[in-house]
């Protein structure tokens, strides 16, 4: 149980971390769009 929710943690720990380094990918994109 406690090995599970740490994995689970650790899980949603990398997703949140992938989801800020998406978004900010994609606003530098919108950026670069919109200056251009």
């Amino acid at each position: 149980m406690i090995e599970s929710r740490a994995v689970s943690s650790s899980y949603f720990f990398f997703l949140d971390a992938v989801c800020r380094v998406w978004r900010h990918e994609v606003q530098e994109h919108a950026l670069f769009v919109i200056s251009r």
